[in-house]
């Protein structure tokens, strides 16, 4: 990840800190919740690139950025937060700050040790109803941008998954096919400024290929790159007043 993709991170956590004072009831738990879940499922893939790929620093501080995020956004939920959800988290940024920290000093990681982080990113997100996300059409411009996000993040955490092989400690829960081909589908429904909406779909045709064939191609810090800077994006596309085109 380079420090355009680590400036937009440190962009979104500032509106998102404006966002969630100015939300409306109805928006109260889910826009939290939603940029909780990216920076879960975003966080994972900058771990595995710092495992699997290279110890650039900057997947660190991409992870830390990340990190401050999922607090504040957890922060937003506090009255609504189980006391599950916040233990969990607890314990799962503490893991992988452990984990990050072995890795800048070159330590080994054993396979145990990223299975179990894994399976407590899997019950974070299951804490988060994610599992949910996606099992609905969604209804409104806001709702049907927030699953595209969703979508790219998770095509991309997995696919890094599949590049270092972390997938054979579970953590390719999700079939990339099937995903990229339902971000095709939602990206050509929705319309918004022009020269924005381009750029979104420039950046996504030229990593789809290597998504698609995934089991051949490994591109793992362009596609943590671009998707970053494509979630950023569409937040800035919603801004703009973005319409969906619902099937």
């Amino acid at each position: 990840m380079n420090h355009r993709s680590i400036r937009l991170l440190f962009g979104l956590l500032v509106a998102l800190c404006c966002a969630t004072v100015s939300a409306g009831p109805a928006d109260s738990e889910e826009i939290p919740l939603h940029h909780l879940r990216l920076a879960l499922q975003g966080t994972l893939g900058d771990f595995y690139l710092l495992y699997g790929v290279d110890a650039d620093p900057q997947h660190s501080a991409s992870i830390e950025q990340r990190l401050r995020l999922a607090r504040t956004q957890l922060q937003a939920l506090r009255a609504h937060a189980t006391g599950a959800l916040s233990g969990e988290w607890a314990a799962y940024e503490q893991q992988l700050r452990q984990m990050v920290g072995d890795l800048q000093q070159r330590k080994e990681l054993d396979g145990n040790t990223i299975a179990e982080l894994i399976a407590r990113h899997s019950r974070l997100l299951q804490l988060c109803g994610a599992e949910h996300l996606g099992a609905a059409p969604a209804l409104t411009p806001g709702a049907q941008t927030r699953q595209l996000q969703w979508l790219l993040q998770s095509i991309a955490t997995s696919y890094i998954a599949y590049s270092v092989g972390a997938n054979t400690l579970g953590g390719d829960g999700q079939d990339i096919g099937e995903l990229v081909r339902q971000f095709d589908d939602g990206l050509h429904g929705i319309s918004g400024a022009q020269r924005l909406l381009g750029d979104i779909r420039h950046k996504w045709r030229y990593i789809e290929p290597s998504l698609r064939n995934y089991q051949t191609s490994a591109i793992p810090s362009l596609v943590n790159r671009y998707a970053t800077q494509i979630i950023g994006e569409l937040d800035a596309l919603t801004a703009t007043g973005a319409e969906a085109v619902v099937n």
